[in-house]
């Protein structure tokens, strides 16, 4: 709703601020977790550059998956935006063949890196979504319902609304964020958990967004399509690792 910010050196956008205190929120979340380590400052040292290389890794997947995403619509291979999911599937490889490579060593497995990492970056998610609401982007379908709201145009970013009200889908996919990180908190296998809780979300979400993603299929998305292929690989993750276990009975 607030774009961005005019400041005597230009204007400062929101969502640039939110991605910032995501990822320091996300860092010192990181920080009270390892927290409780025997060896704190040995475990800092390790995750905290690998995490840094994660992201840049998923910053660039996250623009070669939009462009993929709209090859069809712009005839070539063009990079002018980022999606989510692109991001998120650059950071998780990343960081995993990251840690699997690594000599240096460590009190986790990679399994439980990825379960103590998980409420810091739903932290940093739900900063990023309330940043794309500041800004206007990632919005919703054209509606008269009582929870639409209207964005004001972002002309610097190419963004135009026109006055009409939207379905604000930025909040909504936080408030679905919020539920997943109070079931979480509650479970072991936190990552597992909250792949599968996002890519349902997600995917009932993308029927009320109405700014462009791309296109694969027709009559569904590029994000429900990466969100029913999540579902699909972890319930094949699930028959595999219940096999190993009865195996060991």
């Amino acid at each position: 709703m607030i774009p961005y910010i005019q400041t005597p050196w230009g204007p400062l956008y929101t969502y640039t601020i939110m991605v910032i205190i995501g990822v320091l929120s996300m860092l010192w979340q990181v920080h009270m977790e390892i927290k409780k380590s025997s060896s704190r400052d040995a475990e800092e040292g390790f995750i905290f550059p690998r995490i840094v290389a994660a992201g840049m890794v998923g910053f660039i997947s996250s623009a070669v998956f939009d462009a993929l995403f709209k090859i069809r619509e712009k005839g070539m291979f063009v990079v002018s935006g980022i999606t989510f999911y692109g991001g998120l599937i650059g950071a998780v490889t990343g960081l995993y063949l990251i840690l699997k490579v690594s000599r240096q060593k460590t009190e986790y497995s990679e399994k439980a890196w990825f379960d103590l990492l998980t409420v810091p970056f739903i932290l940093f998610h739900i900063c990023g979504r309330i940043g794309c609401f500041l800004g206007g982007c990632c919005y919703g379908k054209v509606t008269e319902s009582s929870l639409g709201v209207v964005f004001p145009d972002n002309i610097e970013q190419g963004i135009i609304h026109g006055g009409v009200k939207r379905y604000p889908t930025q909040l909504f996919e936080v408030a679905a964020l919020l539920l997943i990180l109070f079931v979480i908190l509650h479970i072991r296998e936190k990552f597992i958990a909250y792949l599968l809780l996002y890519a349902i979300a997600r995917f009932f979400i993308e029927f009320l967004r109405g700014d462009d993603r791309g296109y694969i299929l027709e009559g569904i998305s590029p994000a429900q399509f990466v969100s029913v292929g999540i579902v699909f690989c972890i319930i094949i993750y699930r028959i595999i690792q219940n096999k190993k276990t009865n195996c060991r009975r």
